[in-house]
């Protein structure tokens, strides 16, 4: 889990005195029974490391060169400092004294009896009264710069980890043309106007899903709750609108739902449909999970009913009005197939 926490504080809280009183990056001095058990706890889970060049396969070395030595990308062992500074662009820098505390740790995945000498310079920042509490690796830093800021928002929203592929060929005729093509004098002041380079064709209509009642509604924070109420009555979705041409006009009532903005045009200041003069359109009803439950049926009727007039007409079969859309839609099936049955297709 990677938290982020905002606490009203003053001016004054980000001192070295109020910073040390909640973080720590040294090993602590067991002195009673608490220390010893939290020095246990640092030693197993908040020591970073082994990582140098004696150790070169961790998996925190980078190169910094094809022939330089490898490196920590965490910037470990840090640096010996008598007192905490606070930095203004990134992490401050914790208080990291050079008392002569230092211990013997096993080396995981090493050969039985290795072990790796380590002192206040390769502790992780943490805060000792949650480490002794849980027992678990828990870093606390304190994001005292927009710098850090933006790092951690980025870092708690970047989900799981993930893997990037590179698929190469010798033959990539795209990747050939960007890295060889030529832009000419005509078409660099194309450019330069920021005149259109591509267009799509046909046009695509996308077409509301929602079940009765459920229709977005758009209105201001400001808004008199007699103009919300108006607001309400004259939201009309291309769902609503469709059935409303359907049950005032019979040109559409052969048509599909999706079918429908190839041959009529949906008005949105009227929020209505009208014939169409010109052009084609396509349409595209907007996708539903089989969890989404009614509103799964919903769109399966719609898919398989032309000409509704409202969502009762879609509930209704062979002059029987069922309760959901799930019920309407297999009985639906079952007159289907029971038709298919009995009749044979000639061409």
């Amino acid at each position: 889990m990677h938290l982020l926490l905002f606490l009203k504080t003053d001016e004054q809280f980000l001192t070295p005195e109020n910073i040390n009183r909640i973080i720590s990056a040294e090993l602590p001095l067991p002195t009673s029974t608490r220390s010893q058990e939290l020095l246990g706890v640092i030693h197993s889970c908040m020591i970073h490391g082994p990582c140098s060049p004696e150790f070169p396969n961790a998996p925190c070395s980078i190169s910094n060169g094809n022939t330089g030595p490898k490196s920590c990308s965490k910037h470990f062992p840090k640096p010996f400092i008598k007192e905490t500074l606070v930095q203004g662009n990134g992490y401050p820098e914790y208080r990291r004294r050079n008392n002569g505390q230092s211990s013997e740790i096993p080396i995981r995945n090493e050969p039985r009896g290795a072990t790796f000498l380590v002192d206040n310079r390769w502790v992780v920042p943490h805060n000792p009264y949650l480490s002794w509490k849980y027992q678990a690796h828990i870093n606390v830093e304190v994001g005292a710069s927009v710098q850090a800021i933006k790092y951690i928002y980025k870092y708690i929203y970047k989900g799981s980890d993930q893997a990037t592929m590179h698929v190469d060929s010798i033959h990539d005729q795209i990747k050939q043309y960007l890295q060889g093509r030529h832009i000419g004098p005509t078409e660099a002041v194309w450019r330069l106007f920021e005149f259109g380079m591509h267009e799509e064709w046909p046009p695509v209509t996308y077409l509301a899903l929602h079940l009765p009642g459920e229709q977005p509604v758009y209105f201001g924070a400001d808004m008199e709750d007699r103009e919300l109420e108006e607001r309400i009555v004259t939201a009309r979705s291309t769902l609503m609108a469709y059935f409303d041409y359907n049950a005032k006009n019979e040109d559409g009532c052969q048509y599909l739902y999706q079918e429908f903005p190839t041959h009529f045009v949906f008005k949105s200041e009227k929020k209505e449909w009208q014939v169409c003069q010109r052009g084609i359109a396509i349409a595209r009803i907007y996708t539903c999970n089989p969890l989404a439950g009614e509103r799964y049926f919903l769109r399966l009727l719609l898919t398989v009913v032309p000409g509704a007039r409202s969502f009762q007409h879609l509930r209704t079969i062979a002059g029987h009005e069922y309760p959901t859309f799930k019920e309407a839609r297999t009985s639906s099936k079952i007159i289907i197939g029971a038709w298919c049955a009995h009749c044979v297709w000639r061409t």
